[in-house]
């Protein structure tokens, strides 16, 4: 046999006090493990010949209904005991003992080898027994029954299936002196080669439990010393001994010397007693093991047929009944159900820590049980604690707790105050117990409000505004650290200066202008356009700071109002979303300001040429091909102008001017938005941080459908009537499960990964760029400085200019050649190229 490997460590038992336990490198460590199996009497009771592929089918069969081991009789003198069948041992081993083996290795099992012999060459119940005689064992043949264990175990020390060496079923009348010395004899062998394996021992005679104290009493801590690993056998049938006997005599010799017992061998057959004895007897064993941890071995399996009884014990009071004959392994109605309570799951590895990722305010939480391949049967409850040391059941569910009798536990809203509490799950069923701890980590919140964000696309660095704070930050690659890199938080102004020194207020827009290599953001409060390169050193590239109004022009001499977007394409100019002037606005590289789109502080929902067109407070903007896309905030609708010529001709790509709802479907006709903001381009796909509807949504461009990735979205209903928006929370999950409240931006990275600016939960939440859209929340930690705790997260408003109202004429139903510009855009789009920040 192959020696296990090394991720076998977690299946190899031991013996510690009273018990047999599992390995410290198994999941849970150190616990309990009781066997419950079935003897396998292989070619003499039942054949593998005759269940195709044989012992790996036999197995299978006692693993499906519930066992974890089987007993398997083997041989080192003569097979069944019969004088002239002799063993050859190393055949026997190979032929007899490695089949079975390999078939529990594939079944997840455990095997106790059992040297199904008798060293007295008299039995009494020769009738039984019938060609069973073989001679007394004298020296010659004790000895070849010690080297024939030697070689069992020099052939399987290092497979931890094998539960543990038996190493005499039943040796009958052999003197207690002789007894003990022979076994001795047989234990140093056995360590000489093998140290580890558990090593069962039975008693005088019949191995029956009421000899088990005048068999080991006074040596039972000592026949294996210094290993101490040995179990202590007994088995027990009607005839015997009652049940409740049994158990005064098993438990007080375990209790007296302190080591472990198990029922090697019990059943109901072969004997001549009513059903109602052999079903009072049984349940009465199985009460013992299951009151008192101890494990069990049925005597033994003929068939793989379930039978409820065997019929030989069919017979009623009178005494009269069928002939005995071999049905399937006696009262297979009765060992199934009792090993599902008492039998031990097999081991696991250790599985990664029971973990929960950091939180922010207000996250729902989510805590999974760590149960993957235990049974489904467990029964969960949950326990907090401030200290690790007193712990507090969760009882039922409340408005912090919800589903505290399930594997998941939901935390709705963690708080500040919840940061270092423990948390643990206790999952159980009557055979077992699992459990595992962890703790919650609250961390205080950076951002306030961020508005908007991009990535650099060479070093994934995320540099994100925020609003509240009058802030930029940078947030490592790997998103575990965020720094400030630009303002002062809380502090609002107009300076010109570099990093912290800076002044902004209300920052929005951010984009990286590839031309120049800097930052260009939008400063919303101060009505101005800026730009930063890698030192972080601001400047102004357009408007008057602090002076709202509409003037193209030059440098300061062109005026905006309350610009929320901006975008860079790739020869330098920058588009602007002048929000409250309604238009949209082009910048050159040398400063010089032109309305390209809409009509100059006029709102409404016309689509036409240049500043013939309408928006509504326009909150967001993107570039991609040539061709523009524009959140049309106060509309509802999004919005595109191709190209972006002298012509600027602007078309609804999706919405409805002056609905609001959170429809997916076809973009021109079923589809709703509610004051939607961020926007972003890849390749035929448009996405939409969908801000009232706390949504991230996508539109196909090809297909002419728009859908929901993230978000829980609302219900439309009939009309505007009865419109519910999408729920605003704050859930990390997959897709609907996730929840947001009013993103405002969103970006993409390199490898597809989503990253949402999640402004009223004081987020930036990822979306996996997998089938799943899987929403996490990142958790940076502070580097660089401390800035003082930011504001609790708020619910903004969806935007300045987010009511449903029209301010002017209807779009209409788009025209043959609308549809037509359409496929010409699906066949240029490619991926919008990275932006990427140069010094």
């Amino acid at each position: 046999m192959p020696a296990t490997a090394a991720d076998d460590e977690h299946l190899w038992l031991k013996v510690k006090g009273t018990q047999i336990v599992t390995s410290a490198e198994s999941d849970g460590g150190e616990r309990l493990f009781i066997p419950a199996g079935i003897g396998y009497g292989r070619d003499v009771m039942i054949y593998p010949r005759h269940y195709p592929p044989g012992d790996e089918r036999i197995l299978q069969f006692c693993k499906e209904r519930g066992l974890n081991t089987v007993r398997l009789a083997f041989y080192t003198l003569y097979f069944n005991s019969v004088e002239n069948r002799p063993i050859d041992i190393q055949e026997h081993v190979q032929n007899h003992i490695d089949p079975v083996i390999a078939a529990a290795r594939k079944q997840g099992m455990y095997v106790i080898l059992d040297c199904h012999e008798f060293m007295s060459g008299t039995i009494d119940e020769d009738d039984a027994r019938e060609d069973q005689h073989v001679p007394k064992w004298g020296e010659e043949k004790i000895q070849q029954w010690i080297n024939a264990w030697k070689i069992v175990a020099s052939r399987y020390k290092d497979e931890p299936h094998v539960l543990g060496y038996e190493l005499l079923n039943e040796p009958h009348v052999t003197p207690t002196a002789d007894l003990r010395d022979n076994y001795r004899r047989c234990i140093q062998a056995i360590r000489e080669v093998d140290k580890r394996h558990i090593i069962i021992l039975g008693n005088e005679t019949w191995t029956h439990a009421r000899s088990m104290e005048r068999t080991w009493g006074d040596i039972a801590t000592t026949i294996d010393a210094p290993h101490n690993n040995v179990v202590f056998a007994f088995h027990d049938y009607p005839d015997d001994n009652h049940p409740w006997l049994v158990e005064e005599y098993v438990t007080t010799f375990r209790d007296k010397h302190g080591v472990p017992v198990l029922c090697t061998e019990f059943g109901a057959l072969n004997w001549k007693k009513s059903e109602t004895v052999c079903r009072n007897f049984l349940a009465g064993m199985h009460m013992l093991f299951a009151k008192e941890g101890i494990g069990w071995m049925i005597w033994c399996l003929r068939t793989l047929e379930d039978h409820p009884r065997d019929s030989y014990n069919t017979v009623d009071e009178t005494g009269l009944g069928p002939p005995i004959v071999f049905d399937s392994c006696p009262y297979s109605d009765l060992w199934p159900a009792v090993a599902r309570v008492t039998a031990s799951p097999m081991p696991l590895p250790k599985r990664p820590p029971f973990v929960v990722p950091d939180a922010l305010p207000g996250q729902e939480i989510i805590m999974e049980a760590n149960t993957d391949g235990y049974p489904s049967d467990l029964s969960y409850s949950w326990e907090v604690s401030s200290d690790g040391v007193s712990w507090s059941k969760i009882s039922g569910d409340t408005e912090l707790y919800k589903d505290t009798n399930t594997a998941r536990l939901r935390i709705r809203g963690a708080t500040a105050l919840m940061s270092g509490y423990y948390y643990r799950y206790i999952a159980a069923n009557p055979a077992m117990t699992v459990s595992g701890t962890a703790t919650l980590t609250v961390k205080a919140p950076v951002l306030s409000a961020p508005a908007a964000l991009v990535v650099d696309a060479i070093t994934g660095e995320l540099y994100v505004t925020d609003a509240n704070q009058h802030t930029i930050y940078k947030i490592t690659a790997d998103a575990s650290g965020i720094s400030l890199f630009a303002g002062a938080i809380g502090q609002s102004g107009t300076l010109n200066a570099s990093g912290t020194a800076a002044r902004f207020n209300q920052i929005a827009g951010i984009d990286i202008d590839t031309q120049s290599g800097g930052l260009v953001v939008a400063d919303t409060g101060n009505s101005t356009l800026r730009i930063l390169n890698s030192a972080a050193a601001v400047n102004s590239l357009a408007g008057s700071p602090g002076l709202a109004g509409f003037t193209d022009g030059s440098g300061t001499n062109a005026f905006f109002r309350n610009p929320a977007a901006v975008v860079a394409d790739n020869m330098g100019n920058i588009y602007v979303a002048d929000t409250d002037n309604h238009v949209i606005r082009m910048v050159t590289p040398e400063g010089i300001v032109t309305t390209i789109a809409g009509t100059p502080q006029v709102s409404g929902t016309l689509d036409g040429s240049g500043t013939h067109a309408q928006f509504k407070n326009p909150a967001g903007i993107a570039f991609a091909g040539n061709t523009l896309y524009i959140a049309d905030t106060g509309n509802h609708t999004i919005r595109f102008i191709t190209p972006a010529d002298d012509a600027h001709q602007v078309f609804t790509l999706a919405g409805q001017p002056g609905s609001h709802g959170s429809a997916d479907g076809d973009m021109a006709t079923a589809a709703r938005f509610h004051s939607p903001r961020g926007l972003l381009v890849d390749g035929d796909t448009v996405y939409v941080a969908d801000t009232g509807n706390s949504l991230i949504r996508k539109i196909e461009i090809s297909a002419g459908k728009v859908a929901t990735i993230a978000g829980y979205p609302g219900d439309d209903g009939d009309g505007d009537s009865g419109v519910m928006p999408g729920v605003p929370g704050f859930k990390d999950g997959q897709g609907n499960d996730a929840w947001l409240r009013h993103p405002e931006d969103i970006a993409i990275a390199s490898d597809g990964t989503l990253y949402v600016a999640d402004t009223g939960n004081a987020a930036i939440r990822k979306i996996a760029a997998d089938n799943n859209a899987t929403v996490s929340t990142l958790t940076p930690d502070m580097i660089e400085l401390n800035p003082p705790t930011p504001p609790p997260p708020v619910d903004p408003p969806p935007s300045s200019g987010g009511s449903s109202g029209s301010g002017g004429g209807g779009g209409g139903v788009p025209s043959h050649w609308f549809f037509a510009i359409i496929i010409a855009l699906v066949i240029i789009r490619a991926r919008k190229p990275g932006k990427i920040f140069l010094p």
